[in-house]
């Protein structure tokens, strides 16, 4: 884990250096509408949400709501989807 402009990275790696996974934090301004207004929709009652962009071009929103995490992960077009990191 490692920080990019006050945003947080996650990376994994093999031993031979091939990436596996990768996540993103991005700025809610620089996630599409869509996929905005989803987590506005999925994440009620949520203080703030936080996107990740993950190395599939998925997204996710994870929020507090009443003391506990919730998370969805989305396409780029907002559609609901299963979790795929």
């Amino acid at each position: 884990t490692w920080h990019v402009d006050g945003l947080e990275r996650e990376a994994e790696v093999t031993a031979s250096g091939e990436l596996l996974e990768l996540e993103e934090e991005v700025r809610s301004e620089q996630v599409p509408s869509t996929v905005r207004a989803m987590a506005l929709v999925k994440l009620p009652n949520a203080q703030s949400i936080k996107f990740i962009k993950l190395k599939s071009g998925n997204y996710e929103a994870e929020a507090m709501i009443d003391g506990t995490e919730h998370e969805i992960t989305m396409t780029a077009d907002g559609r609901e989807i299963a979790d795929d990191d």
